[in-house]
């Protein structure tokens, strides 16, 4: 995920700490098993300026950002991709921290399995400010079904939808099934 030694272990079980404001060229998380957990400590920002993946197909993905510091992608003619791919018997959780979460991309893709068999792939809000800024939002497409939702936790979070500029409207799919042996779901749900 990160470059080795670039981000302290903790015996916390953390996979990485982000203790200050860090930009990478891109961050995929394609772990078959288990949870992995990056911490991004208070006051820390991580930035990813390209392209941002979470899953891969046949296999259970689960990512916790956790901690009081921010996240942002920027990837504005490009796509961030939740079990997004495209792949088959994909199942995603992606659980944001509780600082400012920031997508600025072309697309932001949750639960797009294609015609390939889908599995459910959640976005699980924090407690601080989530902007998507995206020109197009597609949740559960294919046979799969897409949720953003804010975590059990979660009492103070927000939510703003705007097109890639910050200024315009999105453009929402939300459920659209592309083959007649399976179904699709595109759920937000909050309080």
């Amino acid at each position: 995920i990160f470059p080795n030694g670039s981000f302290p272990v903790s015996p916390d079980g953390f996979d990485n700490i982000v203790t200050n404001n860090t930009t990478i060229g891109s961050l995929s998380y394609l772990n078959t098993s288990g949870t992995r957990t990056t911490q991004l400590n208070d006051g820390a920002t991580l930035t990813v300026n390209g392209p941002f993946s979470v899953g891969v197909a046949s296999s259970t993905t689960v990512v916790t950002m956790s901690g009081g510091g921010n996240f942002t992608v920027n990837n504005i003619s490009g796509t961030a991709s939740i079990g997004g791919s495209g792949g088959s018997t994909e199942t995603v959780t992606l659980n944001l921290a509780d600082g400012a979460n920031t997508f600025n991309v072309k697309t932001l893709s949750l639960g797009e399995s294609a015609s390939n068999n889908g599995r459910t792939c959640n976005l699980n809000l924090g407690n601080g400010a989530t902007i998507i800024n995206a020109d197009a939002i597609q949740f559960g497409t294919g046979k799969a079904s897409g949720l953003l939702q804010w975590g059990n936790a979660t009492t103070n979070g927000s939510l703003t939808i705007r097109d890639h500029t910050g200024s315009g409207r999105a453009t929402m799919l939300l459920g659209n099934g592309t083959s007649g042996s399976g179904s699709s779901k595109g759920t937000i749900t909050g309080t």
